[in-house]
């Protein structure tokens, strides 16, 4: 179940929500497909019956999405024509109102058919007229190339049919690989400390002799000698507290401060 839709397989029982999707589809984009609305419209009961059980049959599927309320809203199906070819996707639609990426009706479909393909040869191959721009682009969007192939198209020689290519395995939008093209995260490094950036990803400084709570204040005296002891006598001297420190150091080393 989908947001607003449910996608599933097609029945022998569907065959009369096969057939008026069948022909809403000729209506609409007459170039989408290699039938007519007269041809179509003269099929009986059985042919229908035995399209509609394509979506249960072994090595093909048609998918449908359908609203609450029981519309037909969406259909995609896929069969193999020939193992040179592999996964053919046929019978794409999506009605007017149900397009786009916010409806999510074509990515669902399409996930489905490709699902099916991975258990095939994991390659999805379509033919689109070389006139449906709209269908080509939406084609390219969800990750489909342009092999160079073309065919003429069934119903006028005169035109051509372009053939198109995804690698099914890759997914529609792979999820992780994605979010992490989309999303990076910076990791904190010199580079980007001298850049200025991240810097909310700095480690804490560390307080040399001083007590992680004492925020600037001295804590407990730290035994130093030679160079370093006098390096961080004068650095004390500089600071506030040194009178403090001083009789720190003074009772811890006992004596005065050289």
């Amino acid at each position: 179940m989908t947001e607003g839709f449910t996608i599933r397989n097609t029945t022998a029982a569907d065959w009369h929500e096969v057939r008026e999707l069948r022909l809403e589809m000729l209506r609409d984009t007459p170039l989408g497909f290699g039938e007519t609305f007269d041809a179509a419209l003269a099929h009986d009961e059985a042919e229908w019956a035995m399209r509609g059980a394509r979506g249960t049959n072994e090595h093909s599927i048609v998918v449908v999405a359908i609203t609450p309320s029981g519309r037909w809203v969406g259909t995609m199906g896929g069969y193999i024509p020939d193992e040179a070819t592999g996964p053919l996707l046929v019978g794409v639609y999506v009605a007017p109102d149900y397009r786009g990426g916010v409806a999510g009706v074509t990515d669902a479909l399409l996930s489905r058919i490709e699902d099916w393909a991975r258990t095939e040869t994991g390659r999805l191959t379509l033919h689109v007229h070389e006139h449906n721009d709209r269908a080509r682009v939406a084609y390219e969007r969800r990750g489909f190339a342009a092999t160079g192939v073309t065919e003429p198209y069934v119903l006028d020689p005169t035109s051509r049919e372009l053939e198109m290519i995804k690698q099914a395995h890759t997914g529609i939008a792979t999820s992780s690989a994605c979010r992490a093209r989309a999303f990076p995260v910076r990791r904190w490094s010199h580079e980007n400390r001298r850049s200025g950036r991240d810097r909310h990803r700095r480690p804490a400084r560390r307080h040399r002799g001083r007590a992680p709570w004492s925020r600037g204040r001295s804590a407990l005296p730290v035994h130093r000698t030679g160079r370093d002891h006098r390096r961080r006598t004068r650095r004390g001297a500089r600071g506030s507290g040194y009178r403090h420190r001083r009789h720190e150091r003074r009772a811890h080393l006992g004596g005065g401060i050289r």
